[in-house]
């Protein structure tokens, strides 16, 4: 049945303008100082199929009045079970982005444990399968709490 509402919505889209700025990102659940990945879920209400080039672009950490950006790796984005090598996520789906914060050193990767604060991240997308490919992003804010 999913399968079936998800082919209409898809060839409804053709037919709609669709609205790029529609997208949200939230995070999973709630962070805490000391966490080293987290997992953050993108919802397409752009009215457009969108290609799994889903990315993040920044993580940013207000520091001091200053936005200064957090190393990490973008490990996975996976709609409905299926990996971003495989899937689109279609109109009123969702997609989970799965983020280790890590960082290298001397060649090594390494953990990078957030601190407690404000971030922000911004995350890229672009429709897919119509003539003009239209691009858009969206940036969502999270705090990270302290540790207990």
């Amino acid at each position: 049945m999913q399968k079936i509402i998800a082919i209409i919505l898809f060839i409804i889209s053709f037919f709609t303008t669709g609205d790029m700025t529609k997208a949200n990102i939230t995070l999973y659940k709630d962070l805490t100082a000391g966490d080293t990945t987290a997992v953050f879920v993108f919802e397409n209400n752009t009215g457009k199929a969108l290609s799994q080039d889903i990315k993040i672009e920044t993580i940013e950490k207000e520091f001091l009045g200053q936005w200064v950006e957090v190393p990490f790796s973008q490990v996975i984005l996976e709609t409905a079970g299926k990996s971003s090598f495989e899937t689109r996520v279609y109109p009123g789906e969702k997609a989970t982005l799965h983020v280790d914060f890590i960082t290298t050193v001397g060649g090594i990767p390494v953990q990078v444990p957030l601190t407690s604060g404000n971030y922000r991240i911004t995350v890229s997308f672009k429709t897919d399968g119509y003539s003009k490919v239209t691009e858009g992003s969206v940036t969502a804010d999270f705090t990270v709490a302290k540790a207990a």
